[in-house]
């Protein structure tokens, strides 16, 4: 069994996603289960090939690696995210669960302007010409954990950097993110550290490469870095390779991924395989309409 890590990168993940403490919000949740989140939601069912396929009209889309381990998006029907939900089992060989979820919170505009933890810490939105350009994340007291302004290509809208500032321990570290693409698709991105001797200075410090894409529909696009991003898109289609590199450029072939998929009759996917040095890791994906 993998690790939730693990299949973040599965999932195209640049960014880890920042274990914070607890926290008191000021917006109500949003809880699309009557369980308000208590207990995971009920298990989806396989997509009909006479529905339509549009991802938007489903209200909940589920990646599964086993009846334990799965994520899963919770929509309204029309395309807005109104939950991410996340569950693995964090101790080998017992039935330990570890739950997670995220709540959205739109304002009068239908952005996303809070995204609530289950932990009850938070992440807030600010937008500039109807795209998301600055987060801040907050622990359950209030407390700054980190910041992150979004630069977008002015032609394809696509995103095309990253700054972010991690405020740990009173220690305030800097990362960037930069962004390639082709036909829609990313193809590369390159994460950059900043020099704790000399402040606005940055290495290279890893390049992660995407390749090999299918031509059928992607449907993981919002869990694909964290803060998540509801609306933007980084990939169109599914690559079917993703390699990781050194700053030099060489290869860290231990890390090298490689998938395959199958579909339903709308292009979207029903399984994937992955294959890389540890062995393969197959997820079936679940899609419903109620």
């Amino acid at each position: 069994m993998k690790t939730i890590l693990s299949k973040a990168m599965a999932a195209f993940s640049v960014a880890a996603v920042l274990t914070l403490a607890a926290c008191q919000p000021d917006q109500k949740t949003i809880s699309p289960d009557p369980d308000g989140g208590k207990v995971p939601p009920k298990d989806t069912v396989k997509p009909n090939p006479n529905n339509g396929g549009d991802v938007s009209v489903y209200k909940r889309v589920k990646i599964s690696w086993s009846p334990s381990d799965y994520v899963e998006y919770v929509m309204d029907g029309n395309d807005k995210m109104l939950r991410y939900w996340s569950q693995y089992i964090y101790v080998q060989g017992t039935e330990k669960l570890h739950m997670r979820f995220y709540d959205f919170i739109y304002n009068e505009n239908q952005e996303v302007k809070r995204v609530l933890l289950d932990n009850r810490a938070y992440v807030t939105y600010t937008y500039f010409g109807g795209q998301i350009s600055h987060t801040e994340e907050f622990t359950s007291n209030g407390q700054l954990t980190a910041t992150r302004d979004y630069t977008y290509d002015p032609n394809t809208k696509q995103l095309t950097g990253i700054q972010q500032y991690q405020f740990l321990g009173g220690v305030k570290s800097g990362m960037r993110y930069e962004f390639d693409y082709a036909n829609g698709n990313l193809t590369e991105t390159r994460q950059l550290q900043e020099s704790s001797e000399k402040a606005g200075e940055y290495a290279l410090a890893m390049i992660i490469r995407y390749g090999q894409y299918d031509q059928q529909k992607n449907v993981e696009n919002v869990s694909t870095i964290y803060p998540y991003l509801p609306g933007v898109v980084f990939q169109v289609n599914n690559p079917g390779l993703v390699t990781f590199h050194e700053p030099s450029g060489k290869e860290i072939t231990n890390a090298r991924k490689q998938y395959t998929y199958t579909y339903n009759a709308q292009g979207y996917v029903l399984t994937r395989k992955e294959s890389g040095s540890g062995g393969t890791l197959n997820a079936d994906y679940t899609y419903t309409t109620s």
